[in-house]
């Protein structure tokens, strides 16, 4: 565990301090969100340790310049980038390009966030976003940096240039795995359909579509579907599409609960009872719907 660690329990409030920055988050576990974040400045470095006691989805967009390289150190089941289970020996880099990823609970990794003009002096072209396999060798250097930025505790101006340097060196080595993961539709694996349509699962079900319908929809069987959904999320398949569609509800009841009423609210995403609903929010969010609404104010 990363010493001094940050926690933040309300999932709005994960990416709030980086205003410019593109990115939805559901959780998938009940109770607190249990995130934890800690930051140090580097001069042209910002390394962000990271820690998820709950498994999470995110999607993500950086700005225009800004590029973050994601070590990632552990987690209770394999975290997964558009579908594809991350390797030891590969590092996720976040860009310009939206990311939609899950995080597994107890999911730990270290974020080196630069921006493309810093790399540029190393020599280092644009980095494509997406999967990159690199030499175990390279990967071990650049981890033992940032563990020894880590136990100085200091903004070591000259700890984020060598950690450029080293980040620059694993590039020169590496492979890009971006392109290769974007399939055709006809080579599509399960697990690419299940997240390329998931937000039309939703859509389904608040239609009243039983699970075989949506199965069909994907072209794979009832019980695909379900391992599916349940290697990405820990959740069945109606939990996770119930989850989806509790999330929707919490999005407009930030976003529209002043000029709305929660009923109406609740209606809108597919939920017939209020009272059911608001359990159902408060065992996953911690809080009632008219407390989330009253902290708008």
């Amino acid at each position: 565990m990363v010493p001094d660690i940050h926690y933040i329990d309300e999932i709005e409030n994960v990416f709030s301090e980086w205003v410019d920055w593109d990115y939805e988050i559901q959780q998938l576990a009940s109770g607190p969100l249990g995130f934890g974040r800690r930051v140090m400045a580097l001069g042209d470095v910002v390394l962000t340790w990271e820690w998820a006691d709950k498994p999470m989805r995110v999607r993500l967009q950086l700005p225009g310049d800004a590029i973050s390289v994601s070590l990632l150190l552990a987690g209770d089941r394999p975290a997964f980038w558009k579908g594809h289970e991350l390797g030891a020996d590969q590092v996720l880099v976040f860009g310009a390009t939206e990311h939609d990823y899950f995080i597994p609970p107890a999911f730990l990794a270290v974020n080196i966030s630069t921006h493309r003009s810093a790399m540029a002096r190393f020599g280092l072209a644009a980095l494509a976003g997406g999967l990159w396999d690199v030499p175990p060798a390279h990967l071990a250097r650049l981890q033992m940096q940032c563990a020894a930025a880590l136990r100085s505790s200091t903004g070591n101006h000259d700890l984020g240039t060598e950690i450029l340097g080293a980040l620059a060196d694993l590039f020169q080595h590496a492979n890009c795995r971006g392109e290769r993961l974007r399939p055709s539709i006809r080579d599509e694996t399960p697990r690419h359909r299940v997240l390329r349509l998931s937000e039309d699962l939703g859509v389904q079900l608040d239609q009243g579509a039983p699970i075989v319908h949506l199965a069909d929809t994907l072209s794979v069987s009832t019980r695909t579907l379900h391992r599916t959904i349940k290697d990405l999320s820990g959740l069945s398949p109606k939990q996770y599409l119930d989850v989806l569609r509790l999330h929707r509800f919490r999005k407009d009841l930030l976003e529209r609960g002043q000029s709305r009423t929660i009923t109406s609210l609740a209606f809108d995403n597919g939920f017939e009872h209020v009272g059911r609903l608001s359990r159902f929010y408060q065992d996953w969010f911690g809080e009632l719907p008219r407390e989330t609404r009253r902290r708008q104010v």
